[in-house]
């Protein structure tokens, strides 16, 4: 969310005033959301706008903001000697949801008051046999990208464990980085098998805590300490983290036996506290838990509402989605379990169908609704009032929006000159078949969610690069910021 937008409204969003700018290449797929920084001192280059784009190739790049043509700052390449990005599908990776290299995955993290961006790389050493695969976190510096802290990173991996019950193999760091009370959370689900929904091997759902000042990990947990699977993906999206640092995330298919005394939390919220170790306080799973199957939760991140949604009685909720195609409103300070039989009882969690495909995204809150794209359906918008969602949208876009759907961003001035932003990835195709272009659109809530503008529309002047399915637009001083799978496009005022 950006309520601070001074430049963009329904009256200067339109495709004679508002356009592509310019582009900046980039060396992989842009499957993390871009990220931005004002008035960064890059020595050699004063004080810039920057904005920060990761890679499947294992780069992160810093380009100024603003500039046009496209001036790039930085280029760090997070690839250890001997190693490279992980090609994929291989003979020993069959999966094609990441193709044709996996490196980085999930958005990073910056600390601005240390000047650091936290990122995680996936490599592959060929050059010794078996290959090694690695997953590494690194402090990079704002200013040059260079690694601080720790030269080389730090390994994910857990101390001691021989076999270690991590595979840097089949583990997919999908969901972005969460930097909360000191810590940098990083979360674990699967890659996809090959043409298929199910996730890949032998994976269990992980939550890594690390000091952001050592790269030191206190903690890490486990979804499914017996059995497997129970990934946290969230389509990209992060954990969430409270005033009180409790941490939010969602799980995917597999085992479950909370109910049952256990400690396996597939298909679940959960609330994980951080005491010298990571550990659920709290849960909810639905009452479909046993049927849900690969129309899991964890398809979309958790959404924290502020306390003006919620009521007296219930200030602090929590909204996600599932791929049944639920929208589902929950107490977080007691997120009622699981109970058996269903329907579940409202006091427990507010259920509503969006009525149209799987939900793969994450929903948006703004001005007492709730906004959700959902696959192969329209942006809608659901208003709540004391705590409550309405079971009907109160508005809808006429445009209809591929499988994928989208996870919607806004941008406004304080309450007004609201503009609800996505992109359109049902052009992302996987390699080698060619994918069509990103489109980006906006909306103006004000207005029944009217498209008030898409890439498309002077499409010789505005394309977008091939679409990365997933992907989130980032809006920021007036500019909107589209990762690709070859180029970060750069959209704003023409005049």
């Amino acid at each position: 969310m950006n309520s601070g937008e001074l430049a963009l409204s329904s009256g200067t969003v339109n495709s004679s005033k508002f356009g592509k700018l310019f582009s900046c290449p980039l060396d992989g797929h842009a499957y993390a959301q871009p990220l931005y920084v004002p008035n960064l001192a890059i020595p050699g280059n004063g004080m810039r706008n920057v904005i920060f784009v990761a890679t499947e190739r294992d780069s992160v790049f810093a380009f100024d903001a603003d500039v046009s043509p496209c001036v790039q700052l930085w280029q760090a390449s997070l690839i250890p000697p001997g190693s490279q990005a992980v090609p994929a599908p291989s003979p020993d990776f069959n999966s094609n949801d990441i193709t044709p290299f996996i490196g980085i995955t999930g958005t990073p993290v910056i600390s601005l008051s240390s000047s650091y961006l936290y990122v995680v790389a996936k490599t592959i050493n060929t050059a010794v046999s078996p290959a090694v695969y690695s997953q590494i976190l690194y402090a990079l510096d704002l200013a040059s990208g260079q690694p601080r802290i720790l030269q080389n990173g730090t390994l994910i991996t857990i101390p001691g464990a021989a076999p270690s019950p991590f595979s840097a193999l089949l583990e997919n760091q999908r969901a972005a980085l969460l930097l909360e009370n000191g810590i940098v959370y990083v979360a674990y689900g699967s890659h996809r098998m090959k043409d298929s929904d199910q996730g890949l091997g032998d994976y269990h759902g992980w939550l890594f805590a690390y000091d952001a000042s050592t790269l030191q990990q206190p903690a890490a947990f486990n979804v499914t300490p017996k059995g497997i699977q129970g990934g946290i993906w969230q389509s990209g999206g992060g954990p969430s983290g409270d005033s009180n640092h409790n941490i939010f995330v969602l799980t995917g298919d597999g085992p479950f036996d909370a109910n049952l005394g256990g400690k396996v939390y597939s298909n679940s919220f959960l609330r994980i506290g951080m005491a010298g170790t990571l550990s659920v306080t709290d849960y909810f799973s639905p009452c479909d838990e046993a049927t849900l199957g690969l129309a899991d939760f964890g398809a979309g991140a958790p959404l924290l509402l502020p306390d003006s949604a919620g009521s007296s009685s219930m200030p602090h909720l929590m909204v996600s989605v599932s791929k049944s195609g639920s929208l589902y409103v929950v107490n977080r300070d007691n997120l009622g379990g699981y109970i058996s039989g269903c329907p579940d009882s409202p006091s427990r969690v507010q259920t509503i169908a969006v009525g149209d495909g799987p939900v793969l995204s994450t929903p948006l809150f703004w001005n007492r609704a709730i906004y959700i794209a959902a696959g192969n359906g329209r942006l809608k918008s659901f208003p709540m009032l004391g705590g409550l969602l309405s079971a009907s949208p109160s508005s809808q876009s006429v445009e209809t929006l591929g499988p994928l759907g989208a996870t919607p961003v806004v941008s406004s001035n304080g309450a007004s000159n609201a503009i609800i932003w996505l992109i359109d990835s049902s052009g992302a195709h996987t390699f080698p078949v060619q994918s069509s272009p990103a489109i980006l659109r906006a909306f103006d809530p004000s207005n029944s969610l009217n498209e008030i503008y898409n890439s498309g529309m002077a499409a010789s002047r505005d394309a977008a690069g091939p679409a990365v399915k997933f992907t989130v637009p980032t809006v920021a001083n007036g500019k909107v910021y589209v990762g690709t799978q070859t180029e970060l496009d750069v959209y704003g005022l023409l005049h």
